[in-house]
């Protein structure tokens, strides 16, 4: 079944955290032993449940400086390869371009990996068929190690809730945490000052003046992660306004 990414009526939810430093290196010995799977954990009250697809497999071990190094990249499957690969190729990635390291090093390099570019992802993934893991929001779960696309579970999303835009997480060697920070848009009301021409968010009125208003909403940073986004006002009249007039 077809599911929109991150598409519900009010709240928007941009993930503002990347996790750590997932920086694709080849170190001349590694530190630790590799592990088979990594612990990953989605904290904050922004949504209940995600999807989680895994793009690539790898063996992850934990670097200096809280870096993790990943090594023998691979596609998780073939069909998150067929899948991943159209959306890369039509954000800029070369055609000759076809193997896990070289989408890897691609999306690594002067951040491609941009939250609409995710977004693509997710539809792509989610349209395919590919298999995912269900994750609930403050529950540790075990991953096989490897990159791993966190998307927010929309049918799960009530209302008053927030989803987040797709996040790529690293997993692997020491325990991951996502942390999404929600953002909603921010709604100002104000009336025209017939003396001034301004509009502020008082003005002076007599009995039969006209008054004229305007409502104006801003909204977060990196819409073109939605499929559909709205915006509603819900505006009360204040006493001695005559609604039929509007």
């Amino acid at each position: 079944m077809n599911k929109k990414v991150c598409s519900f009526p009010i709240l928007f939810a941009l993930l503002a955290l990347l996790i750590g430093t997932c920086a694709v290196v080849f170190p001349a010995s590694a530190q630790a032993v590799p592990t088979s799977t990594g612990s990953i954990t989605v904290s904050g009250t922004v949504a209940r449940s995600y999807d989680a697809y895994q793009i690539f497999s790898a063996n992850v071990v934990d670097g200096d400086s809280d870096a993790k190094i990943a090594t023998d990249l691979a596609w998780a499957s073939d069909a998150v390869r067929d899948a991943a690969l159209p959306v890369l190729r039509s954000a800029g990635m070369p055609n000759s371009q076809t193997t896990a390291q070289e989408a890897a090093e691609w999306l690594n390099t002067d951040s491609h990996l941009t939250s609409a570019l995710s977004a693509q992802l997710a539809r792509s993934l989610q349209s395919s068929g590919a298999k995912s893991v269900a994750l609930n929001a403050g529950t540790t779960a075990e991953l096989p190690c490897g990159y791993w696309l966190i998307v927010a579970d929309d049918d799960a999303i009530a209302q008053n809730e927030a989803g987040t835009a797709p996040i790529m997480a690293l997993v692997g060697g020491g325990a991951v945490t996502v942390k999404p920070k929600a953002a909603t848009p921010k709604v100002a009301k104000h009336v025209l000052e017939d003396g001034t021409a301004a509009w502020q968010k008082a003005a002076d009125a007599t009995v039969a003046d006209d008054l004229y208003w305007r409502l104006s909403a801003t909204v977060p940073a990196g819409l073109t992660a939605y499929d559909t986004y709205t915006v509603r006002f819900v505006d009360t009249m204040s006493a001695g306004l005559d609604p039929s007039k509007v």
